[in-house]
Order: C-alpha cells, then structure tokens, then sequence
C-alpha cells in the first residue's frame, strides 16, 4: 500500500464523517479518522515508534488488512533477524517515507539544505513465515489520571500556566487555556475523564505552537488565514489523538469541532500531501508536550 492510497482512505472518512454530520445521523455512528485504539506501530528490531505520518500510515494498513500485531520491519531488518517474508507476500510491502536532507546549490553560489523523502518498504511481522497467530496482543494500559493530574500540574508550576473553569474550551493566549469543568461532560465517569482530557490536550497541542516553544508558523497565522486555521485545528486533533493514546484514553469528537470536519475533507482533497504536514507537526507538538508533562516526581 502506498502513502498516497492512505490518504485516500483518511480523506474518504473524513468525507463520510462530514455526510453524517450534515444528515443529522446518531454521534454513536460517526468515525474520527484520526483516532488510535490499539498499540502505536513500531519497528521489531530496533523496537522504536514510527512518527508522523508513517504512524498514521501503518495504522491505517494493519487496520485495513486485519494485522492485529502493530509490529514491522523492512525486507533486510526481517532477513537480518532471520525471518522470511511469506512468498504471497513478497509483493505486498507497504511505502513509508524516510526523510532526507538533501544540499542543493543556489544561483548565488551559497548552500542551502532541503528535505525530501526517500520511499521504503516494510512488513509486518504477519507477513513473516512461522509468525505464531496466537502470539500474545499488546496489553492496553489502564487510565491513570491521578497520574495525568500531577503530570499536568507540573506543567502548570514550569510554564506559569493558567488552566481556568469556564463555558467553552479554547486556548486564548500565551499561558491561557479555558475549560468547561469536567461534570459538564456527559456520560458516566470514564466518558467524562476521556472527554475532558481529550479536550484539555487539543488545547494544550495548540499551546505547544507559541514562540516560545516549537513556533509553529500556522498556529500565528491562525487568525489571518483560513487555511492556516484549518491545519492547525486538524494539527491539535491529531496531537490530541495522540496523547490520549499514549495515556489510554478513547478520542471522541468535539461538538464543536464539527464545523472543521468540512473544511478538513475539502482542503486535503485540494492537497493532499498536506496531511503528510500536519501529522508530522502533530508529533512534534505530542512529543514536545510530553516531554514538558513528564517530571521525576511521578
């Protein structure tokens, strides 16, 4: 599978997404794209996370051929371990993107660094002769949010920030975030906690794009530029499925994001490759975010 039948896929269920909203269907039925519910993809013989847009992709792939293990490897990683992919399989790899810098010489004579992306091929481990089917799935980790309280408490003491009680969600300025408080949210507890925290870290993805932190240039653009506007939204929704995976939470979608679902699907129809961007900004901002939450204390 290639990178650009992926976004196909992304696109299409945002599309199908923004259908069911207009025809006033059940929110029990309607699908984010963006969220996470089972182990991230990583590599199995380096045993490290894929990023950006190579997470979502290989997400997407296992999702879409029924793999239930989230582990890959590229052709010689797998020979190298002493495993062989399977014959019927040997031409079904899935292309992921590895980054580049490349020096190119400008008209002037001066030197400048480019990025581009070289394409690769890897497989997941179910593609390997004599993988064991019955071979133990990743346990899911429990919701602690007493842990995800301090946590998110230490960032308040580091970055002076304001966290305050109010009628909507929005970040509104450099160490402002406001929130409905947490018994505003329906369902029963465990809904509660996984819509407030998914709220509370949508924001606080926002929050990572000040000059102050990773400047990120459509977060300042954010008031001048629909488009601008548009990417840093789906950014924030992507870090905040981010995070709520790495600590366990369901990602449900905000009522009042709605009205970007739209503006997504019509966007990256326009351009495509602008979701290969976003998720690749939105891991930044996730682990720059988790890296300010984490403190020796918890």
């Amino acid at each position: 599978m290639k990178p650009d039948e992926v976004i196909k896929i992304i696109v299409d269920e945002l599309k199908e997404l923004d259908k069911c909203i207009k025809e006033g269907k059940p929110k029990d039925s309607w699908v984010m794209p963006f969220a996470l519910t089972s182990s991230l993809p990583k590599n199995k013989i380096t045993d490290t996370r894929y990023k950006g847009f190579n997470l979502y992709m290989l997400y997407k792939i296992g999702k879409s051929k029924g793999y239930t293990m989230p582990e890959w490897a590229g052709w010689n990683q797998w020979i190298n371990n002493g495993e062989r992919i399977r014959f019927d399989e040997r031409k079904k790899g899935s292309t992921i993107l590895v980054p580049h810098l490349k020096e190119i010489e400008k008209s002037d004579g001066s030197k400048t660094k480019e990025m581009f992306f070289l394409r690769k091929n890897v497989f997941n481990i179910e593609q390997t002769e004599g993988y064991d089917y019955h071979a133990k799935l990743p346990k899911r980790k429990d919701i602690d949010t007493v842990l995800i309280h301090k946590q998110i408490q230490h960032l308040k003491k580091e970055w002076n920030l304001n966290i305050k009680t109010g009628t909507s969600a929005y970040y509104d300025s450099n160490q402002t975030i406001s929130l409905p408080p947490i018994l505003k949210f329906k369902g029963n507890d465990k809904q509660k906690h996984n819509d407030y925290y998914s709220v509370l870290f949508h924001e606080l993805i926002h929050w990572t794009g000040h000059s102050a932190r990773l400047n990120r240039k459509v977060y300042h653009s954010y008031q001048k530029d629909k488009n601008a506007r548009s990417k840093e939204e789906l950014i924030a929704e992507i870090g905040s499925a981010l995070m709520c995976n790495h600590y366990g939470l369901e990602v449900n979608i905000r009522q009042d994001h709605t009205k970007y679902i739209h503006s997504w699907a019509e966007y990256l129809t326009d351009k495509p490759n602008a979701l290969i961007t976003c998720t690749n900004q939105a891991h930044k901002a996730y682990e720059y975010l988790i890296g300010e939450l984490t403190c020796k204390d918890v």
